[in-house]
C-alpha cells in the first residue's frame, strides 16, 4: 500500500511511499513500516528509524522537519493508529457486533457466536478467551475455508490493540467468518482501540464498580463505555441495553436516533425481550422467553448460574437485530445449542459428595450473583476461596470481602494475581470489609488455600474458587507462573483418588 491514505484521513501531504506495515512498538518496526508514537513514545523514534520506519506518526510537533524520514503530526496517535490499521487491513467480516459492560462480556459474545453457528452463520468471538470460532452445526465448511480449526495468536488483552485486531479480522474473513462479536472494555474504548471499526449493533450488559484505579471515578468509567454507542455504532445501527442500564446510555442512543432494544429477567418488566419462569435444575436452567409479542416456553440452557440467562438474552437480542431475516423462533431455539463458557460457573470436579465450581467473578456484583445462585442449589455448606488482583481497583476489595462473608458459610481469603503489590496487604484490604471474622480464614498462597478447602469439604457442600476463572497463569512480582484454578482443582481431587468429574 502507498502512503496516500494519510491524505484521506488527515489531509497531510507526504511523499508517495510504499508502506509494508504499521507498528506502535519500535522494536517490531521493519523496513517500510509506519511507526505510530504517542508523545510518551517520542524517545523511541530513533530506534524505529534505525529499524527501517518509512513514516513517523507523532503527537509531538517538535519532530516535524527534524526526521530523516516522512513525519506526520496528529493530535491523537491512538486514534490515528486505529484508523491507519483499518485502511491497511480493509477486510473485515460483513457483520460486526460489540458488547461492553462490567460483567458478562465474554459469555455474551461467545453465546452469540454459538447461536449464530447453530443457525448456519459462520461467526467468531474476540475477547478475554481469545479468538473462538464455533463449528457450524450440521453444515459443511464453505469452499473458501482453508482450515476448519483456525489458530490465532491474540494478545493477552480483552479488547485487542488495533494492530492485532486488524490483522486477525482479515484472517477470519479467509476462514469464511461472516460475523465477529467483539468484547469492548472501558480501557479499550478509552484508548481508541476499536475506532477503526463501525459496528452494526452494540450491547451493554451492566455497569458496576470496577477499574477505578484506571478511570478515577464511576463517571469517567461510564463515559468510556458510552463511547461505544456515541462514536462506534454505524448510523442506523442498533443498541441493545439491559433494562436497568444507566440513563445516560439511553440518552446517548436517543441523541443519535438509534434503535434501542431492551432486555431483562422477571415476570413483567417493560423490556422488549424478557426471560421469566426461570428454574434452576441440577445441571441446567429452564425458562420462558417473550420476544416482543411472541412467547416461547421451556427454553433450556445446559449450564448453571441464573445470571447467565441475562447474557443469553443479550446474545439473542444481538442476533435478532443483526439478522432480521432469521425467524425469531429459530433464534430462540438456538439457545439450546449454547454450552457453558470456560471459567464461568464451571463445574471443575466433585469430591466427597461435594461440588466444586470455578468462576471468573472479580467484582462485588459478580461475586454476589454467583454466590446467590449457588445458595439456591441444595447444599449443607457454601465455601468460597477468593482474593483480589494487585494494581487494580482497591476500592472493591473490602466490598468483596463483605459480599463473601454475608453469603458464604465459610470464606478463605487468599491470593489472586498480586502482580507487584504485597500479597498480604491485598488480603488485609479484603478482610477490612468483614466485621465478623468467625467463619473467615486467611491462607497465603492460592494452591494451599484450594487444597485445604477441598480437604475440608463434606458431603453436599459447595466450593466456589473465584476470581481467576479461565486464566492459565498467576502473575506474581512480574512473573507469569503457570496456574489454572480448574486444572489444579482436578489435580487435587484426582490425587485423593476420589475424582468424579
Amino acid at each position: 500500500m502507498n502512503s496516500s491514505f494519510f491524505l484521506d484521513n488527515f489531509g497531510v501531504s507526504v511523499p508517495n511511499i510504499a508502506i509494508s506495515g504499521i507498528s506502535s512498538d519500535s522494536r517490531l518496526v521493519r523496513p517500510g513500516h509506519v511507526f505510530v508514537a504517542t508523545h510518551a513514545a517520542k524517545k523511541y523514534v530513533p530506534e524505529a528509524i534505525a529499524n527501517g520506519a518509512a513514516v513517523i506518526v507523532t503527537e509531538d510537533n517538535d519532530l516535524l522537519g527534524k526526521c530523516p524520514v516522512a513525519c506526520v503530526y496528529v493530535e491523537n496517535a491512538r486514534l490515528a493508529l486505529a484508523k491507519f490499521c483499518r485502511e491497511f487491513y480493509p477486510n473485515v467480516p460483513e457483520v460486526l457486533l460489540a458488547v461492553t459492560g462490567t460483567n458478562g462480556k465474554s459469555s455474551s459474545v461467545i453465546f452469540a457466536t454459538q447461536m449464530l453457528s447453530a443457525l448456519g452463520i459462520p461467526s467468531a468471538s474476540m475477547g478475554t478467551l481469545g479468538v473462538c470460532v464455533p463449528p457450524l452445526l450440521g453444515v459443511a465448511p464453505a469452499s473458501n475455508v482453508v482450515n476448519a480449526a483456525p489458530q490465532f495468536d491474540p494478545p493477552p488483552l480483552t479488547t485487542y490493540d488495533p494492530i492485532s485486531l486488524h490483522k486477525i479480522l482479515p484472517q477470519l474473513c479467509c476462514f469464511g467468518v461472516r460475523c465477529a462479536a467483539i468484547e469492548a472494555t472501558s480501557h479499550g474504548l478509552h484508548q481508541f482501540r476499536l475506532d477503526g471499526l463501525r459496528f452494526d449493533a452494540a450491547a451493554l450488559t451492566n455497569v458496576t464498580q470496577d477499574h477505578l484505579d484506571y478511570h478515577g471515578d464511576m463517571d469517567a468509567y461510564i463515559a468510556a463505555k458510552t463511547r461505544l454507542f456515541r462514536d462506534l455504532v454505524k448510523d442506523g445501527g442498533t443498541a441493545v441495553l439491559a433494562l436497568n442500564s444507566p440513563a445516560c446510555f439511553f440518552e446517548v442512543c436517543n441523541r443519535r436516533g438509534m434503535r434501542v432494544i431492551t432486555y431483562s429477567c422477571g415476570e413483567s418488566p417493560a423490556a422488549d425481550i424478557v426471560a421469566y419462569n426461570i428454574k434452576l435444575n441440577d445441571n441446567s436452567i429452564s425458562f420462558d422467553v417473550r420476544v416482543f409479542a411472541q412467547n416461547f416456553e421451556n427454553i433450556t440452557y445446559h449450564g448453571i448460574g441464573a445470571f447467565q440467562v441475562e447474557n443469553l438474552l443479550c446474545a439473542l437480542c444481538l442476533i435478532i437485530v443483526a439478522y432480521p431475516n432469521v425467524p425469531v423462533h429459530d433464534a430462540v431455539a438456538a439457545i439450546a445449542h449454547t454450552s457453558p463458557v470456560p471459567g464461568r460457573m464451571e463445574m471443575a470436579a466433585r469430591y466427597n459428595g461435594a461440588s466444586i465450581f470455578v468462576d471468573f467473578c472479580h467484582t462485588p456484583d459478580a461475586l454476589s450473583k454467583v454466590l446467590t445462585d449457588l445458595k439456591k442449589i441444595a447444599h449443607k455448606s457454601l465455601v468460597v476461596v477468593f482474593g483480589c488482583g494487585g494494581e487494580r481497583d482497591k476500592g472493591k476489595r473490602a466490598q468483596m470481602g463483605q459480599v463473601a462473608a454475608s453469603l458464604a458459610s465459610r470464606v478463605i481469603v487468599t491470593d489472586d494475581n498480586p502482580r507487584f503489590e504485597d500479597a498480604q496487604a491485598i488480603r488485609w484490604d479484603v478482610l477490612s470489609g468483614i466485621s465478623n471474622l468467625n467463619h473467615i480464614v486467611e491462607i497465603p498462597g492460592r494452591r494451599e488455600a484450594i487444597s485445604r478447602a477441598i480437604a475440608d469439604l463434606g458431603e453436599e457442600d459447595i466450593l466456589l474458587v473465584s476470581g481467576r476463572g479461565h486464566e492459565s497463569c498467576q502473575i506474581i512480582n512480574g512473573d507469569r507462573i503457570p496456574f489454572s484454578d480448574s486444572a489444579y482443582v482436578r489435580e487435587v481431587v484426582e490425587g485423593m483418588s476420589l475424582c468424579q468429574v
